[in-house]
């Protein structure tokens, strides 16, 4: 799924999988400086980490297709 998305928008994907509670320490080490783009992690560590600052809420000017997407996925 990454190759298109690369051809589309000329950046490459540089997927970092790994579990939520340490992609939270990730976000929160890098809040002053951010590197991570997108970030998906399971409820119960999505709600902390949406409350602490460290993500911001997606944009619906810059994603059009949200529109279609469940409240709990933004």
């Amino acid at each position: 799924m990454f190759k298109p998305l690369e051809a589309e928008i000329g950046i490459p994907v540089v997927p970092e999988p790994s579990a939520s509670t340490v992609t939270l320490s990730k976000l929160q080490a890098e809040a002053a400086n951010p590197v991570t783009d997108v970030a998906w992690m399971d409820g119960g560590v999505s709600e902390p980490t949406r409350d602490s600052g460290v993500v911001a809420a997606i944009d619906p000017a810059m994603a059009p297709g949200l529109a279609g997407v469940v409240d709990q996925a933004n």
